[in-house]
């Protein structure tokens, strides 16, 4: 069967396995303290160290945790995909392909907030942090279930101050299309929003859903079946599927190992790639802690 497959789709999918098992054998478990669920940016304006403490604390525990729940939900994703080659189930590798391309959009468009914001000097530095913390916030907490806020809020959202308005609103999902556009531009995957389209077509049920499965039929014309035995259905949608699966999950890996917290880190905070953070001792936390009050 695998003779049917062009050279690209082989080619993609050693690629996208030689990715799964470099993920795959990174530490496969990952430990942290959350910081608030509101921004404190505007809490320290009139208070230029502790501002700087914070950019240099908060941001970076915040970029840590995405940092390691994108890479993780990749390997996970590459999961779902490969399990589906080997049952041959071409709405999984459709599916764990449309969802790849979702994160990548999300990675990419908080990466851009992150990069062209940083910077230790002196132009616009609250308004720089608060536009870092506040993407990373909305990409850790943004939501589209109405029961999530409420819950959010009775966990304790700051030890410093009440949420506001603007505090509730910035936890609503950004929409995955508005996200996929922007991504698109400039970016090194320049067919992001048709390929995402394409995808979709054949998950939702429309026209793409309804002709998945149909093959010719032995009976001859007029006739057509609708087939879960015959190999084309499963290599057709592995060939949509692979190359945005691939392209989605390399960019987010290539893109988070190079991310670098954007005003620096402290002591107590130190960043380290490939799923791995210096976590300070519980006493040191607790000074952190009463620093940042």
């Amino acid at each position: 069967m695998d003779s049917i497959r062009s050279k690209e789709t082989s080619a993609f999918l050693e690629e996208l396995g030689a990715l799964h098992r470099q993920l795959a054998a990174l530490p496969q478990d990952y430990d942290f303290d959350s910081p608030a669920l509101l921004s404190h940016v505007l809490h320290f304006a009139a208070q230029p160290q502790r501002l700087r403490d914070y950019a240099r604390t908060a941001i970076p525990a915040r970029i840590a945790i995405l940092h390691h729940s994108w890479t993780m939900t990749t390997q996970s994703l590459i999961d779902a995909f490969l399990t589906g080659m080997e049952h041959r189930n071409p709405h999984s590798i459709l599916l764990a392909a449309r969802a790849q391309l979702e994160l990548y959009a999300l990675v990419t468009t908080v990466i851009r907030v992150i990069k062209s914001n940083a910077g230790l000097h002196e132009d616009k530095f609250i308004d720089r942090v608060l536009a870092v913390d506040e993407a990373l916030i909305n990409a850790t907490f943004g939501t589209r279930y109405p029961g999530a806020k409420e819950q959010a809020s009775q966990l304790g959202m700051s030890r410093l101050r009440k949420p506001n308005e603007a505090d509730m609103k910035l936890f609503d999902a950004i929409n995955i299309i508005t996200r996929i556009k922007k991504a698109a531009v400039g970016s090194d995957y320049p067919t992001l929003f048709q390929d995402y389209e394409l995808l979709c077509e054949f998950v939702h049920p429309n026209w793409g859903t309804n002709t998945l499965l149909v093959v010719p039929s032995p009976f001859g014309e007029p006739f057509r079946r609708f087939s879960l035995t015959s190999p084309a259905p499963f290599e057709g949608a592995l060939g949509l599927a692979v190359g945005p699966m691939y392209r989605g999950a390399q960019g987010i890996w290539s893109t988070t190992r190079k991310v670098e917290p954007p005003f620096g880190w402290s002591d107590l905070v130190q960043l380290v790639k490939h799923r791995t953070i210096d976590l300070p001792n519980r006493a040191t936390r607790r000074a952190a802690r009463r620093k940042l009050k």
